[in-house]
């Protein structure tokens, strides 16, 4: 009996702490968690939809899309449903795009239940939380931590949805800055994804970085798949910084739609029960392109192998090398500049938005130096070319972006203007330097980008490298040197 007095007292003090904990981060709703551990599956799909923004109305449309797809897969092969869970750590605003499932506006944690239809939510309400912050790594941390602990899986599939930035520098886009038609920021254009408009923040790439270690999905443990819903994610230097932490990464190099990826497709015949890492994130891919239906010329998107990605900088990085010893600063380096970068392929329009989105991709861009050059060149953009082939497991770009469906290109990666209305000097945020040591207060600057490696030497030894030598050699623009 005393016992039993003592287990009681356990739990009413567990209940308490659950209800103060999650009562700590604000106040005025009717705050809850009910979680219980479910059984293990092969896969658990995990969306982290950031719905505190102008993409409110996209985001109820998908968790829909999602119990659609559900719902089929269910009708379709029982067994398959049986093998997989999708859980969506929901944020939604207050007032402003959509009333669709209720008007509420606060942070819900849902266990995704089929339905059919598309007007009206049905999922389960694990738990419901005041307003939470989904531009605070924090609060990824949080919620992986729960699907860790109460959603077994042998795989586990994060797709983080909101807008995206890629790597990107500190000016917003000309009459874009409150884009609906498409996943562009709410805010300035950043190397960073989920802006939270209620909170006013962002996770830059660093920050997504360390938000998934922090919840242990690290070596061997780490993601199957990590994708991203957002716009511009698709640059090798994003993929490259979740190599430790993800086994395949999908993402966009253009914008993507509002509407972004299809759920319902994506799970509505999905073979949960034996299907891989790499052919989920290729399904991603395939499934998306279909989605569009041959009408949409400005969109792309890529599953990569990230176990091949390192391979892929340090080809890269001799890339820069061979570009440095062998095109003089100078009229050769400025027909380079002209001749060979500027007419690969790119995601911007115009001097103006280079500056917001200096990102090339680079398969085009190697394939424009081989035509180019001879000898060492292109030699070594052929072998950049080589190794994006064995990352690349599916890509695919509508007409504006090359016109493929194919597995040999579907990375981006930076690649600065110079001299152009300072344009070099403008992108100091792309650097493998903390930039809070020098300017606390601006976190347009943020840098930390792994794939950004530059030691001071002397010598031109990588990508970034290259920059550092053709754009700033006297130290004089930027924290970093060559």
């Amino acid at each position: 009996m005393k016992s039993n007095k003592i287990i009681q007292v356990f739990f009413f003090f567990l209940i308490v702490f659950s209800l103060v904990s999650c009562r700590q981060r604000d106040q005025g709703i009717n705050c809850y968690e009910n979680f219980k551990t479910r059984s293990p599956v092969k896969w658990v799909f995990m969306l982290y939809m950031n719905g505190d923004n102008n993409l409110e109305g996209f985001a109820v449309e998908d968790l829909n899309e999602l119990e659609m797809g559900l719902y089929n897969l269910q009708q379709s092969n029982p067994s398959d449903y049986a093998e997989v869970r999708a859980v969506v750590f929901f944020d939604r605003i207050e007032g402003e795009y959509t009333s669709s499932s209720g008007d509420w506006s606060n942070t819900r944690f849902y266990e995704v239940v089929p339905d059919n239809n598309m007007n009206r939510t049905v999922s389960t309400v694990v738990a419901n939380y005041e307003e939470m912050d989904l531009g605070d790594p924090e609060t990824l941390t949080f919620f992986l931590n729960k699907v860790k602990q109460y959603y077994p899986a042998d795989n586990y599939y994060l797709d983080i949805w909101n807008h995206g930035g890629g790597t990107r520098s500190i000016l917003p886009l000309p009459g874009k800055s409150r884009a609906v038609g498409s996943r562009h920021s709410s805010k300035t254009k950043t190397k960073a994804a989920s802006w939270d408009d209620t909170s006013g923040s962002v996770m830059y790439l660093y920050q997504i970085q360390q938000g998934i270690e922090n919840a242990g999905f690290s070596g061997s443990d780490r993601l199957e798949v990590l994708g991203f819903d957002c716009c511009l994610m698709g640059m090798t230097e994003v993929a490259y910084e979740f190599r430790g932490f993800a086994r395949y990464f999908v993402g966009s190099m253009a914008t993507v739609l509002g509407d972004g990826w299809d759920y319902d497709g994506l799970f509505a015949d999905l073979d949960a029960d034996s299907i891989t890492g790499r052919d989920f994130a290729v399904r991603t891919v395939d499934v998306f392109a279909a989605s569009l239906g041959g009408n949409t010329n400005d969109q792309t998107m890529a599953a990569s192998n990230l176990g091949n990605i390192a391979a892929l900088k340090a080809s890269i990085d001799a890339l820069g090398v061979s570009i440095y010893n062998n095109i003089p600063v100078g009229a050769q380096k400025d027909s380079f500049e002209t001749n060979t970068r500027d007419q690969a392929v790119h995601f911007f329009s115009g001097n103006s938005e280079s500056m917001a989105n200096p990102s090339f991709d680079l398969w085009d861009l190697c394939d424009q130096i081989e035509d180019d050059y001879n000898g060492a060149l292109e030699t070594a953009a052929g072998n950049v070319k080589a190794d994006l082939a064995n990352v690349i497991e599916k890509g695919y770009a509508g007409s504006d972006y090359g016109d493929y469906s194919g597995t040999d290109r579907g990375l981006a990666i930076f690649f600065s203007q110079g001299e152009k209305t300072d344009h070099y000097y403008q992108q100091e945020w792309y650097s493998s330097l903390r930039m809070s040591d020098y300017y606390p207060n601006s976190n347009y600057r943020y840098g930390r980008i792994d794939f950004c490696t530059a030691n001071g030497n002397g010598s031109v030894e990588t990508w970034k490298e290259l920059f550092e030598a053709w754009y700033d050699p006297n130290n004089t623009d930027t924290h970093d040197a060559f």
